[in-house]
């Protein structure tokens, strides 16, 4: 009884077939994996952004109602080598003791946010890169700023924290709104110590496109094609509570 065999070219046949395949599948995982990481990198910065922008929210509609002018203040002088081309914004808001240190006896804080570029852990390496910082001092340390110097906003670098990498702008428009209910801006002239509401803006870039970034005009670049394609701009509008 004679069996039959694969001959030596029919091997060679069905091994160049099964490397083709191969090589077709791994080309589809690689493919598929860099999507995957790409759209992973992309959401981990959107979600910093997203969440500091309601973080900001939440901490403007607790500001306290002052009547002070220079307990609200906005697009000042830059704090910390902040960034001069975005806004900046600190002020007083009334948040609850849980959301400060054990020790807090009252709801009187400073808060504050503003934009900075330098080094930021970016996937395991150090790079520069603009991000979004919160200044927070809780009610102790608020109430010994007004009982030593009789103001607010004595900054140090102690009550910052990092909120969200790759910001590329950060902007606070603020608006009065007149009886007649029409909008205008709000300019602090000290008639009105708060504006009515506020507009925000952050626009964030992907951590895949931010690696390709090395100086702080390169950032600023938004005409550049690796900036243009991988940009996503938040806005919320904020009603500030007025004085009675």
């Amino acid at each position: 009884m004679k069996t039959r065999a694969f001959t030596l070219l029919e091997l060679l046949v069905a091994m160049a077939v099964l490397a083709v395949l191969v090589v077709m599948l791994m080309g589809m995982v690689d493919s598929a994996t860099q999507l995957w990481r790409s759209n992973e990198n992309r959401v981990e910065s959107y979600r910093e952004a997203r969440a500091a922008l309601n973080l900001m929210v939440g901490d403007l509609r607790a500001i306290y109602p002052s009547t002070n002018a220079a307990d609200f203040q906005t697009n000042a002088a830059t704090e910390f080598g902040a960034s001069a081309e975005d806004s900046q914004i600190f002020f007083l808001a009334l948040l609850p003791v849980t959301a400060q240190n054990a020790d807090s006896r009252s709801e009187l804080c400073e808060v504050g946010y503003y934009l900075k570029f330098g080094r930021s852990s970016l996937s395991g390496a150090k790079q520069e890169t603009y991000s979004l910082y919160r200044y927070f001092k809780e009610s102790n340390q608020t109430f010994t700023n007004l009982a030593t110097t009789g103001s607010t906003f004595t900054h140090t670098t102690t009550n910052v924290e990092l909120l969200a990498r790759n910001i590329l702008s950060f902007r606070v428009n603020h608006y009065t709104v007149a009886t007649n209910g029409g909008i205008s801006p709000w300019t602090g002239n000290g008639t009105k110590a708060l504006p009515d509401f506020l507009e925000i803006q952050m626009t964030a870039l992907n951590n895949e496109s931010a690696k390709r970034l090395t100086l702080s005009n390169e950032w600023k670049d938004t005409n550049s094609p690796s900036l243009r394609n991988h940009l996503r701009t938040f806005t919320a509008r904020v009603p500030i509570r007025q004085p009675e």
